[in-house]
């Protein structure tokens, strides 16, 4: 025994740490050779431990190790609420709907809805909403930033069009057309149109209130730095 675990389960979880996608079954096979057929106690032991994870990719079976202090995350949590989470971690920052966790995971309607309850509660997933359907959840791992599909990039704030955003970013090309500045397809993919704008709107600042001041500098920030 190594850590409580015993030799194969340990030979195991090593391989499988080599690897950040995990192995399939057939490559466990080639692997392990003749010994493949004595894993199966040695898998179930690795879950018990939460230091596996089994998802389907295609229709071949893979085994991803979870390292230690990942481990230490789900101590305490049952194999569905781990699978519930391991299918909200495959979703990524696009998040996933609870009707697909419930296809995905086979989970009665109750106990998803506790388990979700539960994963919230120990800030291993979060829910967060969509711009495109508000009334409906997406889950995702907590640390995990939301696309910016779903937030709305900078046109939206907590869900809501930025219409103070908008329209202030609006004044700044109107401001640049109106003085004549000519904006080529080169300048505006290296956001010089941008950079430009700043410093036309710096003596103008001087003269606005705070808080209109405030709305068009973030603006300007945001949209120069923003991924177009």
């Amino acid at each position: 025994m190594s850590g409580g675990l015993s030799v194969l389960a340990t030979e195991l979880l090593q391989y499988l740490l080599s690897s950040d996608e995990g192995y399939s079954d057939e490559q466990l096979k080639r692997h392990f050779g003749d010994r493949y057929t004595q894993l199966v106690p040695h898998v179930n032991e690795l879950l018990m431990f939460n230091r596996l994870q089994l998802y389907n990719q295609g229709d071949s079976l893979y085994y991803k190790a979870i390292k230690e202090e990942a481990a230490a995350k789900f101590a305490g949590l049952g194999p569905e609420q781990i699978l519930v989470y391991q299918a909200i971690e495959r979703s990524g920052n696009k998040g996933i709907w609870t009707r697909d966790i419930k296809i995905g995971t086979n989970i009665a309607q109750n106990t998803l809805t506790k388990t979700l309850k539960i994963l919230e509660q120990r800030n291993l997933i979060k829910s967060v909403r969509s711009v495109v359907s508000k009334s409906k959840k997406l889950y995702m791992v907590f640390d995990m930033v939301p696309a910016k599909e779903i937030t709305g990039g900078p046109w939206y704030s907590d869900q809501e069009f930025d219409h103070d955003f908008v329209n202030a970013l609006g004044e700044i090309i109107v401001n640049i057309v109106q003085k004549g500045n000519i904006v080529t397809l080169q300048d505006i993919a290296h956001k010089q149109w941008l950079k430009d704008a700043v410093e036309m709107q710096d003596e103008e600042h001087q003269q606005q209130g705070a808080t209109t001041a405030a709305t068009t500098a973030a603006a300007t920030a945001a949209a120069a730095n923003y991924d177009w």
